[in-house]
């Protein structure tokens, strides 16, 4: 019986690329600087860490306006439930919307006393996501549409802010002061040194789904490409809490200005951004049924059509349907309605 890998099947239909995108397969190499994320704990490790009250656990919510700016709400071995403010990209430590996570408190001194105005655009990497293995099919990214946001045509202008190195790298750096244990904070602690700050050691629980999305506006659709090759890009989540997917593609002309669903699959700690792989396409951005559909899914709103096995139960006589109450015994009093 010849056998082969499903990714060498699915090449027998290059008339379907999107096939072969549903299989993911990103390229892990950086093209800058990236020294990686710190390696999260083990369950073992958090666990005990939670025990011993060394360890604080939530939920992480992520704030609407920039997806590097989160917080949780958690109970203190005092048993009081306070907010924990997790800033930046190191201290996220690869954490999404919705995890639960396991959170180590920053030394007194980098607590917040005031919210930081130090916001500036999240957009300057985006353009060096072309990782070098994809050098058989360059992209050539259009920096026009980056210029003025009415080009980007049915986009809205999707910014992304980044907090200040200077609030968010304290996780990755050495520090004089030990980190403070949960079971030492008093509210007088908090009038004086400001709100808490952690930083993210370990997931307890992934909550990643299904998300709508569309290309970074930096890949335009009319760049030149060399060949028909997969390419690794960016996309951006309609949800602006998830920070940018980088996925494996061979349609990047066809998901231009197109609506679709991807899913993430992994996020290593030599990687910037979450890897994911390309699901399905919605349709052209700007048009009332994908966008409608768009609204549905992000929201979690059921719109399949109803199984025969629930329509079975519909009267017979379908929409010609009208109410008799001798048939349905409303006027001798046996119904009852509840």
């Amino acid at each position: 019986i010849a056998a082969c890998r499903m990714d060498e099947c699915l090449r027998v239909y290059s008339e379907h690329p999107e096939l072969l995108d549903m299989m993911g397969s990103v390229n892990l190499s950086e093209t800058d600087n990236w020294s990686g994320y710190p390696e999260h704990l083990t369950s073992v490790q958090i666990q005990a860490g939670l025990k011993a009250s060394v360890l604080l656990q939530g939920t992480l919510q992520i704030a609407p306006y920039n997806y590097l700016e989160g917080s949780i709400y958690t109970k203190f071995p005092d048993g009081k439930e306070r907010r924990v403010l997790i800033v930046g990209r190191k201290d996220m430590n690869r954490a999404v919307q919705g995890d639960k996570i396991a959170v180590k408190l920053h030394p007194k001194s980098q607590w917040r006393k005031a919210p930081s105005a130090a916001l500036v655009d999240e957009d300057e990497d985006a353009v060096p996501d072309i990782s070098k293995a994809d050098s058989a099919a360059p992209v050539v990214p259009d920096t026009s549409r980056k210029s003025s946001s009415a080009e980007v045509t049915g986009e809205r202008a999707h910014k992304r802010a980044r907090v200040s190195e200077q609030d968010g790298s304290a996780a990755a750096t050495e520090d004089s002061q030990e980190p403070v244990n949960p079971s030492d904070v008093t509210d007088n602690d908090l009038a004086d040194e400001g709100e808490p700050t952690g930083y993210v050691v370990g997931i307890v629980r992934r909550n990643w789904r299904s998300y709508c999305a569309f290309l970074d506006p930096n890949f335009a659709s009319r760049g030149s490409r060399a060949s028909s090759g997969p390419v690794t890009v960016s996309v951006l989540a309609m949800d602006r809490r998830i920070p940018k997917i980088k996925i494996r593609t061979r349609q990047l002309d066809v998901l231009a200005g197109q609506r679709f669903v991807v899913a993430i699959d992994s996020w290593p700690k030599e990687s910037r951004y979450p890897q994911g792989h390309f699901v399905r396409a919605l349709g052209d951005a700007g048009d009332k049924a994908t966008e409608t559909e768009v609204l549905l899914l992000e929201h979690d709103v059921p719109f399949q059509p109803f199984t025969k096995n629930v329509l079975s139960d519909l009267p017979l006589e379908g929409s010609s349907w009208l109410f008799d109450a001798e048939r349905d015994q409303v006027s001798c009093g046996k119904r009852q309605d509840i």
